[in-house]
């Protein structure tokens, strides 16, 4: 039997940021992050007294994001990495295009990443247009680069993407 919840988009980018190869859906995803939750104490106090347990340890990051520097480690008291601590390049562009109601031309979305990564006091490399497109390519079926992971984005236009 299964359940139909209501969440925000904010909230579903988060829980496809933490996809791992083997997941194919949101309830594959948060079954193995609320398993291994549930497996030891997730209070405030311990939190506190566990700050390091956050923390990403390299086997935890996947291989070709890794490789290709498309994932930012943020430390375990930053707001924005939340209790997992980490960011990806692809969930900035997803949530800049979302800012951008869906669809944009390239210099918008990285003018947008900008931003973003401004605002959450990430670092701006300067390959951030390499990178952002690299992202883009990767996630999208319409590119030769795609890698067969999740298809988010499609480019409707010459420089121009949108959402799936």
């Amino acid at each position: 039997m299964s359940r139909h919840i209501e969440i925000q988009l904010d909230t579903f980018q988060l829980i496809w940021s933490l996809w791992l190869t083997g997941d194919s859906s949101e309830d594959d995803i948060l079954r193995r992050v609320l398993k291994s939750l549930s497996s030891r104490d997730v209070s405030p106090a311990s939190q506190e007294r566990e700050t390091d347990s956050t923390e990403l340890k390299d086997g935890d990051l996947d291989e070709e994001e890794k490789k290709n520097g498309l994932i930012d480690i943020i430390s375990p008291t930053s707001s924005s990495a939340g209790m997992f601590g980490k960011i990806r390049w692809v969930d900035d562009v997803v949530e800049a295009l979302s800012r951008l109601n869906g669809e944009a031309d390239l210099s918008q979305i990285y003018q947008k990443v900008q931003e973003l990564r401004k605002q959450s006091n990430r670092p701006i490399v300067t390959s951030l247009k390499a990178t952002i497109r690299q992202t883009i390519e990767a996630h999208s079926s319409d590119s030769e680069s795609f890698q067969h992971r999740r298809d988010l984005f499609k480019h409707v236009g010459r420089g121009r993407w949108r959402l799936r």
